[in-house]
């Protein structure tokens, strides 16, 4: 998909990068609310092990359904990376963004 493998492959090719620097301590995944949320049954709770149901997005297709598809397997492959090639890797999932667009309207 234009959307999702590019995106899966941009985290991998920086935690290469990153890996290859030799001098990357950490890592940090800004990672979304569409990582987890996206699911038939909403939870009240999230801990780590929540992650949005792909195959349900896939098959809905709500809004932004592409976004929460590409950012949780984008995700899901950083920690794999990051466990396979003794990376640390820390997630952030910011609850809310506050400032201008940087396109005149939404796309």
């Amino acid at each position: 998909n234009e959307v999702i493998k590019p995106t899966i492959n941009g985290v991998l090719d920086i935690m290469k990068a990153c890996q290859k620097a030799k001098t990357v301590r950490r890592l940090v995944f800004t990672s979304s609310a569409g990582t987890l949320d996206a699911v038939e049954h909403q939870k009240q709770m999230f801990d780590e092990s929540c992650w949005s149901d792909v195959e349900f997005c896939r098959r809905v297709k709500m809004t932004g359904w592409m976004y929460f598809v590409s950012k949780t397997l984008a995700e899901q492959e950083a920690w794999k990376f990051a466990k396979e090639h003794d990376i640390d890797l820390i997630t952030t999932i910011p609850s809310l963004v506050v400032g201008s667009f940087l396109m005149p309207t939404m796309p």
